[in-house]
């Protein structure tokens, strides 16, 4: 028994449904900030006190300068540059650490992001290694956050805090200032930590105020792989950097940079600390079912275009008996 073109035409839409439905439930994942950097980006994890290496990094800073790293003289570098002295709405910028530089310099109101770029810059060169962290809070991706840098001591052999943006650094009860996880272990624990001020500007901020706000983010801390921001804004959209940074550019910025997150894929790696004080995200589960979920959408789309309907076959005529024939024409 042969497909009817009925039948055929029912197949075809039950794929195209199919094709539907399993774009609907790839959307409702994607319907959120926090699950499409969770989709979109590349993390890694370690334990809190398994601290990343250099070898695992990039840096603005050639490696071999690496011992010239001194907090006390990033911190003076920071502190001599000229700070606002009216409060505006902070500007969001470009990723561009010239510019952030730029407009750091110039006493201009920007977001923490830029600000850790542009003095991530100032840093460098002199030498000073500096990395980034994303501070993400309790809850989810993408809602409220803080980004800080990490000045490498050559001294010291270890990483310090230096928040450029509220212009201090923390340090322990014996006066000792403070890594990122350090800080993070005591904020969560109840240690106490001390904040120092290395400069003041027209919006600082009382220190409980700042140990509260890092005390709410510090639970979801990622640390970037890639802090050669210079080379990241050179191929921000990888190899169709040159093609496309024209018009994704001009998109809204918070686009742009999902953009270069995905594109740049693992360039643009973040590690976050992995116990039991952090909030614990399905990443790879949630990576896998959208990938599949447009896979088999995929699959379902080109199924309903590449099954036709059959056409009907012609009927056969029958053939004539040949003795049949042969009797009617001797007759």
């Amino acid at each position: 028994m042969t497909d009817s073109p009925l039948r055929s035409l029912i197949v075809r839409r039950s794929f195209w449904f199919l094709a539907f439905v399993f774009l609907a439930i790839a959307g409702t994942l994607i319907s959120s900030q926090h699950r499409v950097r969770l989709i979109i980006g590349s993390y890694g994890h370690f334990e809190d006190r398994e601290q990343k290496t250099l070898e695992d990094m990039r840096f603005m800073v050639p490696r071999g300068n690496l011992l010239n790293g001194d907090f006390s003289k990033a911190v003076a570098l920071l502190a001599s540059i000229r700070q606002p002295t009216v409060y505006r709405d902070p500007m969001p910028a470009i990723d561009n650490p010239d510019t952030c530089l730029a407009l750091l310099e110039n006493a201009k109101m920007l977001h923490c992001y830029n600000v850790d770029i542009g003095a991530a810059a100032f840093l460098a060169h002199a030498n000073i290694f500096a990395r980034m962290w994303d501070l993400c809070g309790p809850n989810k991706l993408g809602g409220d956050g803080h980004n800080v840098l990490e000045v490498y001591d050559g001294a010291a052999h270890s990483w310090k805090v230096l928040d450029p943006f509220y212009h201090c650094y923390f340090i322990r009860p014996d006066s000792v200032p403070m890594s990122l996880p350090e800080l993070r272990r005591a904020l969560l624990t109840g240690t106490p930590v001390a904040v120092v001020h290395y400069a003041h500007s027209a919006y600082d901020r009382p220190d409980p105020y700042i140990l509260s706000e890092y005390r709410y983010l510090v639970p979801f801390a990622m640390v970037h792989e890639n802090n050669d921001f210079g080379w990241r804004y050179a191929h921000r959209y990888a190899w169709l950097t040159p093609a496309i940074a024209p018009m994704i550019d001009g998109l809204p910025l918070r686009v742009s940079r999902g953009a270069r997150m995905f594109l740049l894929g693992s360039d643009d790696r973040r590690d976050f600390i992995h116990d039991a004080l952090a909030p614990h995200y399905h990443i790879h589960r949630i990576k896998w079912m959208f990938w599949t979920l447009l896979a088999m959408a995929g699959i379902s789309g080109v199924l309903a275009c590449t099954l036709t309907p059959r056409k009907p076959r012609p009927k056969r005529e029958p053939v004539p008996n040949k003795d049949a024939v042969s009797a009617n024409a001797i007759v």
